[in-house]
């Protein structure tokens, strides 16, 4: 995974693609500072997230210790209700 490029340079690209520019035309004047497959990849992204980087998708924190059916039976009992196992 590379760098990301300056964000002086992610703004003026991020207007062009959202005015609809042809990316081809945005790498023309960007060559020298960034691949045209990373002027695509942007586009796509801009597209589906409203972002030019994908988002995290790196879960962060502990794994939960109960399953979802524990934790109802867990709240049941602490409010008092009639508790019925599955089987």
């Amino acid at each position: 995974m590379g760098k990301r490029i300056q964000l002086v340079l992610q703004l003026q690209i991020r207007r062009r693609l959202e005015a609809g520019e042809n990316p081809a035309d945005i790498w023309r004047k960007y060559h020298g500072s960034v691949s045209k497959q990373t002027i695509y990849t942007m586009r796509i992204n801009l597209d589906l997230w409203g972002e030019l980087y994908k988002p995290a998708t790196v879960i962060l924190g502990r794994p939960r210790t109960l399953l979802p059916i524990q934790e109802q039976v867990s709240d049941d009992i602490r409010c008092g209700a009639a508790v019925e196992l599955p089987s």
